[in-house]
């Protein structure tokens, strides 16, 4: 039986990214950038919308009462998040965590690529470097939105 990791789940080609990504951890309030929050929050909220209304309400409810993690905290929170999600739903978590993953890569848009050093790409891995790329690049190209107008490289 093939073993279940992010790298064999269809992600985009990566390619090497130069930025060091910090040591995901959670971020004690700080944002880099507001755009990352929002794109966070939007993928979860389309990835988990798969699941149906009532389970997606149930994934909330758990995220909130069980693991002490806000719908709007998850951002702040990147490594329990994933934690809590993988203790939620159990092994099939990780797919959940590749649709979001997907999801990310087409909101930051083709500007960004990054290759882990490790054989198998981790959830909060890619989105400390989703979050490190947001907050160095600079940015010359909008990503609209329905409420924002936020620029992504």
């Amino acid at each position: 039986m093939k073993n279940l990791t992010v790298a064999n789940q269809g992600l985009p080609e990566a390619v090497p990214f130069t930025t060091a990504a910090e040591p995901h951890n959670d971020y004690n309030g700080v944002f880099p950038a507001d755009g990352f929050r929002r794109i966070i929050l939007e993928a979860a909220d389309e990835t988990f919308s798969l699941l149906g209304k009532k389970a997606e309400q149930s994934v909330y409810s758990q995220l909130e009462n069980t693991f002490k993690i806000a719908k709007e905290d998850i951002p702040l929170h990147i490594e329990k998040f994933a934690r809590a999600l993988e203790k939620i739903i159990g092994p099939g978590a990780i797919l959940l965590e590749v649709e979001m993953m997907k999801r990310l890569h087409e909101k930051v848009g083709p500007g960004f690529k990054y290759h882990t050093k490790n054989e198998n790409l981790t959830f909060p891995e890619y989105l400390t470097a989703i979050r490190v790329f947001l907050s160095v690049c600079n940015c010359t190209k909008s990503l609209p939105n329905e409420y924002y107008d936020y620029k992504f490289c």
